[in-house]
Formats: C-alpha cells, structure tokens, sequence
C-alpha cells in the first residue's frame, strides 16, 4: 500500500497575502519527487507527497494575531475553509503547517475544518515552525 500525505497550510491573515509556508511546501514537495510524487521511507513503505497548500482558505480578510494580540477560535472558523482539491480523503495523512504560533488557535481551527471533511484510516497532525514566547518584560525598580 501506499501511504498518503498532503502538506496544508494555516492560510494567511488576509485573502489573496503571500504565504512562504505554501511556498516550503512546494519545495519540499519538489525536493522529494520522484516517479509520480513518490519516495521510499526508511520502513521501505511508498509515501505519496501532494501539494495541497492552497486547500485551507481565508474566506474574510483578519487582523494578524501579533497586531490584535488573540483569535477566538470561533472567529477563526468563521473566516476559514477547508477546500479539498480532490475527494481523496480516505487513508490519508494531513500535515498542517504554521509559520508561527502563538496561541494555536489558527492551528486547532484548521485541524478540525479537515477532520470533519476525512473518512476513515485518516489523520491531522499539526506543525508549526516557531512559536511567540508571552511578554515578560517587567518594570524597572525605583
């Protein structure tokens, strides 16, 4: 059997933004590419890579988290989309990508957006490359 994985994105703030995540994902996908998409991982096992960096969507503009300081996961789901761009959903593996996390929120949205769309023997796992440490900036004494 073949083991699937589509590389996502958590879609930027604003629609039509550029996102460098879906730009790494390209690499990665065209690094690894062999015959039809496919490499041998060390179990010997096929894995399929896909391209599917574009299939989370901001349907409505956002602040950026680092300008309004939180996103209500509610919000969030309002303002996001998952848009499968083919209806293979069974036996696969997400991977959602971030480029930086703070609350995740972003991360938690879009992993449910995918989850409630897949069918059986699939799965979401989240990454993101960097995460926001909380202000600890204290006052001076005196």
């Amino acid at each position: 059997t073949t083991k699937k994985i589509k590389l996502a994105a958590v879609p930027p703030s604003s629609i039509g933004k550029h996102s460098s995540v879906r730009d790494s994902i390209k690499i990665i996908v065209s690094r690894n590419k062999k015959a039809d998409n496919k490499f041998t991982n060390k179990n010997d096992e096929i894995v399929e890579l896909f391209d599917c960096g574009t299939e989370l969507v901001r349907v409505t503009d956002m602040m950026p988290q680092h300008e309004t300081g939180h996103r209500d996961e509610t919000i969030l789901k309002e303002k996001t989309a998952f848009v499968p761009l083919d209806n293979d959903l069974n036996d696969v593996t997400y991977i959602v990508l971030d480029d930086v996390t703070t609350t995740g929120n972003s991360l938690n949205v879009c992993e449910r957006l995918i989850s409630e769309k897949l069918e059986s023997g699939s799965s979401v796992l989240l990454l993101a490359v960097a995460k926001t440490l909380p202000d600890i900036r204290t006052e001076k004494e005196g």
